[in-house]
């Protein structure tokens, strides 16, 4: 996907999430950001505060296209910690609980 436009990388920010679970991250409809990732409306400040904020966005890289948007693990983090962010506390625990679990090393199957 080319990063030549803020629409282009609003979607690359966005990156495997859907357009609906992204737009309900940002607090707006799934057409509104088909429309922002169209770069059919311009996409008002609270809107790239939010992709800064909770998705580790560079804001030069998101305003101007200059520079790395993120490392990938970086952009993973971000999004993970957004996840967290919108849970519910029972969700929190999961989240914590099967993340200490995957931490764990795996035995080496023989």
């Amino acid at each position: 996907m080319s990063k030549d436009t803020l629409g282009a990388r609003i979607a690359l920010v966005r990156g495997h999430m859907t357009q609906e679970e992204f737009a309900k991250r940002l607090g707006i409809g799934r057409a509104t950001l088909v429309r922002y990732e169209k770069n059919e409306n311009d996409t008002p400040s609270s809107i790239l505060q939010v992709l800064i904020k909770e998705f580790g966005a560079d804001p030069q890289w998101l305003l101007l296209g200059v520079g790395e948007s993120l490392k990938e693990e970086e952009r993973r983090e971000a999004i993970l910690l957004s996840h967290f962010r919108h849970c519910d506390e029972a969700g929190k625990d999961a989240m914590l609980t099967t993340g200490a679990a995957l931490a764990q090393p795996q035995a080496k199957m023989k």
